[in-house]
């Protein structure tokens, strides 16, 4: 990423998304201490996507590490052709890290994707390695549009 895009990144993350255009307020828990604030959006100079999903500012490495964080990404009509073949939604799951700028803590991704309209993303949370069982509540935002 260049310097000064960078320098905008840090800038938005340091005031915990509230100055970015292309953000959303959330305020729902996926489980109890584990609260999804905000969501904000980035395009990397190598036409990545970065997600930066800001938390409450009492969660620890401790609790998010005990967990996979699902994102279900649901496109609107036109952008469709860039599902997989026999799917609705693109996914990304991971063991997540927290990132701390300023007084706020992030989970930040970065992923590839070619979808610029988003009907909506849902994250949730399951067991760590395979896919057995979720845990605590979906968090859905609806009407997104990346860059």
């Amino acid at each position: 990423m260049c310097s000064s895009c960078k320098n905008i990144v840090t800038h938005h993350l340091d005031e915990g998304l509230v100055e970015l255009e292309n953000s959303k307020q959330v305020k729902k828990e996926l489980i109890e201490g584990y609260l999804i604030h905000s969501v904000g959006f980035f395009k990397n100079d190598n036409g990545t996507q970065k997600i930066a999903i800001r938390l409450n500012e009492e969660i620890t490495e401790e609790l998010i590490s005990k967990y996979t964080l699902g994102i279900h990404i649901k496109p609107y009509g036109s952008d469709s052709v860039y599902l997989p073949k026999g799917k609705n939604y693109i996914s990304f799951d991971f063991v997540p890290k927290l990132s701390n700028f300023d007084d706020y803590k992030y989970i930040i991704k970065d992923f590839e994707t070619s979808i610029k309209q988003i009907k909506s993303i849902r994250f949730f949370l399951y067991n760590l390695g395979k896919y057995e069982k979720r845990y605590g509540n979906n968090v859905t935002i609806k009407n997104v549009r990346l860059y």
